[in-house]
C-alpha cells in the first residue's frame, strides 16, 4: 500500500473539519489516508492500488463507504444506512438497536476478511469491550490503533502490538507530563476511599464514562470493595451488555427512588453536580461525597487516575515495538507525540491533520 511520497499531503478545510489526503505517486486519485478531526475522533480512509474503493476507519458521515468501526464510543460509531459496516460482535452487541436496518459484517477478532481489495483484520485495543485496531494490507501493513490502552486491563483483552510498516495511533496523553501511576495502585487508593467514606456515614458516589470505566468501578465496588453499587440506567444497560459477553461484573442495583439503603452509588461524568449530590442526601438520609475516575483531573471532586487510553509512556512503547518506520498522530497531543517520536526514537512522525503541513519532504 502506497501510502506516502514527496507529493506530500494536500490540505482542504472548507466549512467542516480539516481533511488531510496522503497522496501516493503511484496512484491516479489520491489514495493514501485521509483524516478527519472533528472535535477528536479519527475518521480516516485508506486507499491503496489495489483497492476498488476507499475502506473507511470511524467515519462519522458519507454515503455508500465501507465503513470499519473500532468501538462503540459515539464518537468512533454513528451508522448510517447508507454504508456498509464491519465491527466486532461486541461492538456489535453495544451498539444495539441503533443497527438495526443497518448492513453489517461482524467479524471476530484475527480473524481475515477482504475489504475492496484490501485484508483486513481486528486486533485488541485494550479500551473498552469489543475495541479494536485495525490492520490493512496491501502492498503494505497499516494499522490505525484508534484508542488504546496497554497493561493488564481489568474486563478485557490486553493490547495487541503487531509489527506494520505504517502506524496511524492516537495521541490523546500524547505528552510527557501524562505519565499515570499503576493502575493496582489507583485501585488500592479508590477502594481505600470508598471504606472510609463508608465508615464516615457517608453515600460515595463514583462518576466515570458510562461505557467502559463505569463496568470497571462496577466491578472493583462489587468484587474488591464488597459493596453492591447502585448504578444510573445507562450504565445498567451497558453493564447488561458486558455480562451477556461473559464479563462478569458481580452483584449492582438499578438507581431508582428507592435508593435508601445504598452505600456507593456509580453515574456517567455527565450527571455528577451539587444537584445529584443533594439529591442522594435527601434520598438517603446521609451526606454524599464525589470522586471521579478519569485520566483528566477535575478540580472540583476527589480525583482517580483512570483511563482507558493510554498514557505517552505506553504511546511511545506502542510505537517502539510495533516497528512502524512512519507514523502519524491524531487526536489530542498529536502534534506533541509526533515530535517526541521523532527526537527520542527516531522516527519519521507527523500529525495526520497538520493544516501547516503541504508536503512529506522530511519523510525521506
Amino acid at each position: 500500500m502506497q501510502v506516502f511520497s514527496r507529493k506530500g499531503v494536500e490540505v482542504r478545510a472548507g466549512h467542516g473539519p480539516l481533511e488531510a489526503v496522503l497522496r501516493s505517486r503511484l496512484a491516479k486519485q489520491a489514495p493514501g489516508v485521509s483524516a478527519r478531526a472533528k472535535h477528536g475522533p479519527l475518521e480516516a480512509v485508506l486507499r491503496s492500488r489495489l483497492a476498488k474503493q476507499a475502506v473507511w476507519v470511524d467515519a462519522l458521515s458519507g454515503r455508500d463507504k465501507d465503513v470499519l468501526v473500532t468501538h462503540a464510543h459515539s464518537d468512533h460509531a454513528q451508522p448510517r444506512k447508507a454504508n456498509r459496516y464491519f465491527m466486532t460482535p461486541a461492538t456489535a452487541a453495544l451498539l444495539g438497536k441503533r443497527l438495526d436496518g443497518m448492513s453489517v459484517e461482524v467479524k471476530g477478532f484475527g480473524e481475515s476478511f477482504s475489504v475492496n481489495g484490501l485484508k483486513a483484520r481486528f486486533l485488541h485495543s485494550g479500551h473498552i469491550l469489543g475495541s479494536a485496531q485495525v490492520e490493512l494490507v496491501g502492498d503494505a501493513r497499516v494499522v490505525v490503533s484508534s484508542d488504546v490502552l496497554g497493561g493488564s486491563p481489568l474486563l478485557v483483552p490486553p493490547l495487541e502490538v503487531p509489527e506494520c510498516d505504517v502506524l496511524v495511533v492516537e495521541s490523546t496523553f500524547g505528552k510527557p507530563e501524562y505519565v499515570f501511576p499503576s493502575r493496582s495502585q489507583v485501585y488500592e487508593d479508590l477502594i481505600r476511599w470508598v471504606h472510609e467514606v463508608n465508615a464516615a456515614g457517608k453515600v460515595a458516589v463514583l462518576a466515570g464514562h458510562a461505557l467502559g470505566k463505569a463496568q470497571e468501578l462496577t466491578f472493583l465496588v462489587s468484587n474488591l470493595c464488597g459493596e453492591v453499587p447502585f448504578v444510573s440506567r445507562e450504565i445498567f444497560h451497558f453493564n447488561s451488555v458486558y455480562e451477556s459477553q461473559g464479563v462478569r461484573l458481580g452483584e449492582y442495583v438499578l438507581l431508582d427512588a428507592d435508593c435508601a439503603h445504598a452505600r456507593v452509588i456509580i453515574v456517567q461524568l455527565p450527571l455528577l453536580n451539587e444537584s445529584l449530590l443533594d439529591l442522594v442526601r435527601e434520598r438517603t438520609g446521609r451526606p454524599a461525597v464525589a470522586a471521579v475516575a478519569s485520566g483528566w483531573r477535575n478540580p472540583r471532586y476527589r480525583h482517580f487516575v483512570l483511563s482507558d487510553h493510554a498514557d505517552f509512556n505506553g504511546l511511545m512503547e506502542l510505537v517502539r515495538a510495533s516497528g512502524a518506520q512512519k507514523v502519524f498522530t491524531y487526536h489530542g497531543f498529536d502534534a506533541e507525540l509526533a515530535f517526541h517520536l521523532r527526537q527520542r526514537l527516531g522516527i519519521l512522525a507527523r500529525p495526520l491533520a497538520e493544516a501547516e503541513q503541504t508536503d512529506l519532504g522530511a519523510f525521506r
